[in-house]
């Protein structure tokens, strides 16, 4: 008995490192393919939220964004306590966002906000997901030419979120503030 959870554990942990290895190399098909086994083969593995987020973000990768839309929302359907749902419903927003929806993405992105105001990014830098969010509710307020939305939202990263910051350590309140300023400058 030992044994074989030995070797069940071992084979999904193969599949998923086959399933990373080929997402490392660019090959998202195939790494789908290695999640997606990963999530048929092992129902009650640990790996299951990661395998479907994988597979989420191998589709967002392919530019396949409806795919994409419908596995994040997979993610949250079927694993919404994990660390996973977050970054899923954000990943929703943002693909409306590149997608020029503005209003579905402000929608999303308030989702993270409301649903998930402290978890963090999966980055291990200790993040959070929602002052992300709450800029890019700004910024699509700013799309679509919304000026006084889009202050009221970028006030609230500055306020709410003052030491937030972006992946690569840059301030989130100082984008907020600089887009504040440049909107009451050239559409006061």
């Amino acid at each position: 008995m030992i044994e074989t959870n030995f070797s069940n554990k071992h084979s999904e942990m193969g599949l998923e490192d086959i399933g990373d290895c080929c997402y490392a190399m660019k090959q998202y098909n195939s790494a789908i393919e290695g999640y997606q086994k990963v999530i048929d083969n092992y129902p009650q593995s640990p790996l299951l939220a990661l395998a479907q987020y994988s597979i989420a973000q191998s589709y967002r990768k392919l530019a396949n964004y409806e795919q994409a839309t419908l596995e994040f929302n997979e993610v949250i359907e079927e694993y919404p306590e994990s660390d996973y749902a977050a970054p899923a419903q954000y990943y929703i927003g943002y693909i409306y966002y590149q997608n020029q929806n503005y209003n579905d993405a402000i929608i999303e992105f308030q989702k993270v906000i409301d649903n998930y105001p402290e978890c963090i990014w999966l980055d291990g830098q200790n993040r959070l997901i929602a002052p992300c969010a709450q800029y890019y509710i700004g910024w699509c307020y700013e799309n679509i030419e919304d000026w006084d939305n889009a202050i009221i939202a970028y006030e609230k990263v500055v306020n709410d979120y003052p030491d937030s910051t972006w992946s690569d350590g840059s301030s989130i309140p100082e984008y907020a503030q600089y887009r504040i300023d440049w909107i009451n400058e050239n559409h006061p």
